[in-house]
């Protein structure tokens, strides 16, 4: 049902999937349209260097359609292509990944002006595996020192008084919105009133409980306030929990408050996200060869 990916181990991969970087387009190569050549009493000539250019520039193209036949990214974030084809359904379900990346486009689009920064639903994902895996020794330490990682690259990348995290339930999107000032943590959900949804809210207060406990230097749990859904139920499907956490996410960045969309938006909301998908950079590969003699990395917890 579209759970994300757990994150691997922090151990280089052989490949990783990068932006790709398009290149200027060659107008005056695509004017050519004949090749002089020598007169017949002598050997042809070779292509004129117009014409080599012409074949370079045909070439990049055939690799910049591979490279978005295998998915789009922003930031330091990818989707794959069959992330895409699934939301270009009406009923078709959104994967963490694709949230993430939209996200990202998001945010990035209003610069300094965002109210709110986010990070991928690995994180709550990776609590709770440290939860339903308690004392599993070092994958443990090493699970708890990516989520740390992965809080300290946010953290690092500017001071916003929200932020929000999509939180995944089995068979559902949810939200968290943290407000760090009021030490109020909101929990957003379309469809709060379905079978289910306060065993499911009370899955995801417990991991961003130890989410917390995890990143604050000095976390008092009595502190912090939770909040529940207060509004009745926004959407009437099956398939659009996705796109309503993108669209509160995409409140929160412009206005640090969740969206005011309903089941009659989402459509349009829809074809949006799917806009902003085509105007992204396709991926391509790179191989990352790694030193065998690189020291082994040992973490303490």
């Amino acid at each position: 049902m579209g759970l994300p990916r757990k994150v691997p181990t922090p151990i280089p991969s052989p490949v990783k999937p990068v932006p790709s970087i398009p290149s200027a387009t060659l107008s005056s190569v695509d004017s050519v349209t004949a090749i002089t050549t020598a007169p017949s009493t002598t050997n042809p000539v070779s292509p004129s260097p117009p014409a080599m250019a012409s074949e370079n520039h045909q070439e990049h193209r055939r690799k910049q359609k591979s490279w978005d036949e295998l998915g789009k990214s922003c930031g330091r974030w990818t989707c794959y292509t069959s992330d895409i084809k699934a939301i270009r359904r009406r009923d078709g379900w959104f994967e963490g990944r694709l949230i993430t990346v939209i996200a990202e486009f998001l945010a990035a689009r209003l610069g300094e002006q965002a109210q709110a920064q986010h990070t991928t639903p690995l994180v709550l994902w990776n609590v709770r595996e440290l939860l339903d895996k308690r004392g599993s020794g070092d994958s443990g330490s090493l699970t708890k020192a990516w989520i740390r990682k992965e809080i300290n690259i946010v953290q690092n990348s500017g001071s916003k008084r929200h932020w929000v995290i999509p939180a995944h339930v089995p068979g559902h999107w949810t939200l968290i919105g943290i407000d760090w000032e009021s030490k109020h943590i909101q929990f957003m959900d379309s469809m709060p009133s379905r079978l289910g949804a306060e065993d499911d809210e009370l899955r995801v207060q417990e991991e961003v409980w130890h989410l917390l406990g995890l990143v604050c230097t000095e976390y008092v749990h009595d502190e912090w306030k939770w909040f529940s859904e207060e509004h009745p139920a926004r959407q009437k499907n099956g398939y659009d929990c996705g796109a309503f956490v993108l669209a509160d996410m995409a409140a929160f960045f412009t206005n640090g408050a969740p969206s005011q969309l309903t089941q009659d938006d989402m459509k349009a909301w829809r074809s949006e996200i799917n806009s902003i998908l085509d105007g992204l950079h396709g991926l391509t590969y790179i191989k990352v060869v790694t030193d065998p003699d690189d020291p082994v990395l040992v973490i303490d917890d």
